[in-house]
């Protein structure tokens, strides 16, 4: 009698762990995520897993649109969406909440990318359906890796830049802009990612001095202009992170007017 109420309880254990593992499984969902394509999946959980995957032929940037919408929500209305970037292997790129997904920043995020195979990462909630739709650009980025080796602007060009997500994160970026003859310096500068892309103007001759050099950009636009005429010469620019992390990626942009 023992014996048959040990074996009936091993049954029931094993029935159990079938069950469970077989939910657990089918909580994670993994969906190709085709280019611009705004794509749809329904979660009932808060500990579902959504991978959206998708694949880059050549280094760009990421534009990733989402949201989230609960069934029991009015009509159309958007709820914020945390997203996470993780590489071939599932692994994260950047850490968990780094990615918020909502109104002030018109839902969208930015990652800068080389060629391969990339996961974006999503965690389910109640009763809910989750959006996302990425749009690939390509940019051949001309930039020097030091300031000896700084690559020269060309006025009323706009020249672009990338923060490759996963690289060492405090990786610097050189451009140079040469002043034939006194005058002032003005740049449109544009920053499009994750975190804080800082742009510093560097003069080569140590005479000179420069007051609000430094400038930073976040999914915005901005502008440095010097106050007087500059002295003819060589100035550099010095593009990076802000917070020196290699989760902080996305695109950039410098234009010498």
């Amino acid at each position: 009698m023992k014996k048959r109420k040990g074996l009936y309880l091993a049954v029931l254990m094993m029935l159990f762990t079938m069950v469970f593992g077989m939910s657990s499984m089918a909580a994670t969902k993994v969906v190709t995520l085709k280019n611009n394509r705004l794509t749809g999946v329904s979660v009932k959980d808060y500990d579902d897993v959504v991978y959206y995957k998708l694949s880059v032929n050549q280094t760009g940037y990421l534009a990733v649109y989402g949201y989230k919408q609960y069934s029991y929500s009015s009509a159309g209305e958007k709820n914020g969406l945390n997203v996470q970037l993780c590489n071939s292997r599932k692994q994260p790129l950047e850490e968990e909440y780094n990615t918020y997904l909502y109104k002030s920043n018109n839902w969208k995020n930015y990652y800068g990318v080389k060629k391969g195979v990339y996961y974006l990462r999503v965690k389910g909630s109640y009763d809910a359906k989750i959006y996302l739709k990425s749009t690939f650009v390509a940019v051949k980025e001309v930039c020097g890796s030091r300031k000896a080796r700084a690559s020269l602007l060309t006025r009323n060009k706009t020249r672009y830049g990338l923060l490759i997500a996963g690289e060492n994160g405090a990786k610097e970026e050189w451009y140079k802009v040469r002043l034939p003859k006194a005058q002032k310096l003005k740049l449109k500068l544009s920053g499009k990612s994750s975190g804080y892309v800082a742009f510093e103007i560097i003069p080569a001759s140590k005479k000179v001095t420069l007051f609000g050099s430094y400038q930073s950009c976040w999914n915005n636009t901005k502008l440095i202009q010097t106050r007087n005429n500059l002295p003819a010469g060589t100035y550099y620019i010095k593009v990076y992170r802000s917070n020196g992390k290699s989760s902080n990626s996305g695109y950039y942009s410098i234009k010498w007017m």
